[in-house]
């Protein structure tokens, strides 16, 4: 695990409970229940917490104890495209550009000719696509997971950065949008060439600090930080 430390305070929330939205009927499956009971009865729900005016006005933890991360997987995506967009609004990415020119080690790569743009937009034409089955051993998202300990162990002991640089292109760029997790690892190569911080401390100087986040954990192999895999 690559650690995010909190450096200042939390922040405190005003508690403001709201029993019209803990009463509000929602319909989950076909089944209509309060949306307090709905949060408390979903075996797959860790936590809930809603914010309105700046106030915690509902908050349930039906599945975690207070000492306990939540493992936020592919929600962790949105913070890896919120660094890329930090650097296109300091101008230190040009999204039109091709990835290659920020990152070196994706130079003479398939990736070479695919702007960060496409990278961004899942648009990229990879061929690693996640649909062909995370638990399927001889698949190309599940060797890309091995590479950073997220899968179990085949033996392979594949390299994150020289997996991503063997997969080829099976569409052209900026033509189709499909859900390939190896777009989020190429961007944060591009935030640590960028920066020249491995990928865990660029993300504590953006959100640690400002937000003043409790410690955070991002998922970490023997060499690689990962880019959509997190505990918070």
């Amino acid at each position: 695990m690559a650690t995010i430390a909190r450096q200042n305070d939390p922040h405190e929330f005003v508690v403001a409970s709201s029993r019209a939205l803990a009463k509000q009927v929602v319909l989950h499956k076909e089944e209509a229940s309060s949306f307090a009971d709905y949060v408390a009865q979903d075996k797959l729900l860790d936590g809930v917490v809603v914010l309105h005016g700046g106030k915690i006005v509902f908050e349930a933890y039906p599945n975690m104890r207070p000492w306990e991360r939540h493992f936020a997987w592919s929600v962790t995506k949105v913070v890896t495209a919120t660094a890329r967009a930090v650097l296109h609004e300091r101008q230190m990415v040009d999204m039109r550009a091709l990835v290659a020119r920020y990152v070196p080690a994706l130079a003479g790569s398939a990736w070479a000719s695919i702007a960060v743009q496409d990278i961004a937009n899942m648009a990229s034409g990879i061929e690693c696509l996640d649909i062909d089955g995370y638990h399927d051993k001889a698949t190309c998202i599940y060797e890309m997971e091995e590479s950073l300990g997220i899968a179990g162990a085949t033996g392979r002991e594949p390299d994150s950065i020289e997996h991503l640089r063997a997969m080829q292109i099976q569409v052209k760029p900026a033509t189709e949008i499909e859900y390939v997790s190896a777009n989020a690892n190429a961007l944060m190569l591009l935030v640590e060439a960028v920066t020249g911080k491995p990928f865990a401390l660029a993300l504590r100087s953006w959100y640690g600090v400002r937000l003043n986040l409790r410690p955070t954990r991002w998922w970490q192999s023997a060499k690689r930080d990962s880019s959509y895999a997190g505990n918070v």
